[in-house]
């Protein structure tokens, strides 16, 4: 194994849920409180590692059998070295991971990037300036590898694990690299994550829209306010402009007309509360249903102090 332990991040979907389906830019970021890294067991490890150890590895073996499968779609053998894989697994190879499932913060998309950096018989070199060609190429390969999981795979949460980087996706699902503004120290304003406590089922709530964007005023909304307004909101974001404040608000207005059903319930007035007072505004974080909520505040200690949330802290998100 390659670069034996290296971590592999989880990930933000900062703007585009649901939209990047339908035509909008989309932007993730690395979330780095959470990761994961393949590993060996050895006499270290607790007992509840180890079983997760045990599961994990019998995940991997699957994973592999699927790969083996793929020959037909991707040239396996050409691009692993998969009798490496393979004896690793046979020696109780598994995946650590503190990314939390049912979050959306992209879990099998870091044990895809692990696989393909750690077997990969040639990866592809991780920088800044990587040519649109290599993103285009890395994404659809994860995409086919991802699709164990999901049945079907955009490539990108395995390709924001990999790259480390924040990927703006453009029309046609179309990936790049950009740089996010470096923020002055003594500015205030910043994101901020609420942990609902609550895992999700995505195919229920992709299910859940599009029973919605068959409605007529759904759509007229969706696709003449929504989709405008998300595009905003990453180009304010992206030049470091001060109307991503506004842009933020108005987005979150719209997902609670529009997406009502996809905010727990336990969190609506929390969100309305910080419209009315202006302390903070609130949106989701992928598909909603639970995982994390995102804000953005002008000062984390006000939105602190205005959230009072049993056990629920709000997580300053910082930038790179």
């Amino acid at each position: 194994m390659q670069h034996k332990e290296k971590t592999f991040n989880a990930k933000i979907l900062l703007f585009g849920e649901y939209s990047l389906m339908h035509g909008s830019m989309a932007l993730t970021i690395p979330f780095l409180q959470h990761g994961a890294r393949l590993r060996f067991p050895d006499v270290s490890i607790n007992e509840q590692t180890r079983i997760m150890a045990v599961y994990s590895n019998k995940q991997l073996a699957a994973f592999g059998r699927f790969l083996r499968q793929e020959q037909k779609n991707l040239p396996i053998l050409e691009i692993f070295n998969m009798h490496d894989f393979e004896q690793d697994i046979s020696r109780g190879l598994f995946l650590e991971s503190d990314i939390p499932s049912g979050y959306g913060l992209g879990s099998s998309g870091a044990l895809v990037a692990a696989i393909y950096h750690g077997y990969a018989k040639n990866p592809v070199h991780v920088s800044e300036h990587m040519t649109f060609r290599e993103l285009i190429e890395l994404q659809k390969m994860f995409a086919a590898m991802e699709a164990f999981f999901h049945g079907n795979s955009s490539g990108i949460d395995p390709l924001s694990a990999y790259t480390g980087h924040p990927l703006l996706i453009g029309q046609k699902m179309q990936p790049s690299i950009v740089r996010q503004p470096i923020k002055p120290a003594h500015n205030e304003s910043g994101f901020f994550l609420i942990n609902t406590g609550k895992s999700r089922k995505t195919a229920s709530l992709i299910g859940l829209f599009n029973q919605k964007i068959n409605h007529e005023t759904f759509t007229y909304s969706f696709f003449n306010h929504y989709i405008p307004c998300n595009d905003r909101c990453i180009e304010s974001f992206l030049e470091g402009d001060e109307r991503l404040s506004d842009d933020f608000e108005q987005l979150s207005r719209l997902q609670f007309e529009l997406f009502n059903e996809m905010i727990p319930i336990a969190f609506q007035s929390v969100w309305l509360s910080g419209l009315s007072s202006g302390t903070y505004s609130l949106k989701l974080c992928g598909a909603g249903g639970g995982g994390y909520l995102l804000g953005y505040t002008s000062s984390y200690r006000q939105a602190s102090d205005a959230i009072r949330l049993p056990k629920r802290p709000i997580i300053p998100l910082p930038v790179l």
